[in-house]
């Protein structure tokens, strides 16, 4: 494969894989590093707290406020 200038050989690597695993019609592995796991923990919590909010009776500012000063 040609390198591409300026795209990191851990962009190429992953692609490559990617390709792979899809031409032969192979479920792609999810890449797992601490920058994922850490945002997926964000995600969790938003959620979390999305769930339980009040619709009726919750204050959507602060709401808002908690969902973004944890990010």
């Amino acid at each position: 494969m040609d390198v591409l200038s300026g795209v990191p050989d851990e962009i190429i690597k992953r692609a490559e894989v990617v390709l792979d695993a899809v031409s032969q019609n192979n479920c792609v592995e999810r890449l797992c590093n601490e920058n994922i796991s850490a945002q997926d923990d964000e995600y969790k919590d938003a959620m979390e707290k999305l769930l339980t909010f009040d619709i009726d009776n919750g204050d959507l500012n602060l709401f808002f406020e908690e969902i973004f000063s944890s990010s």
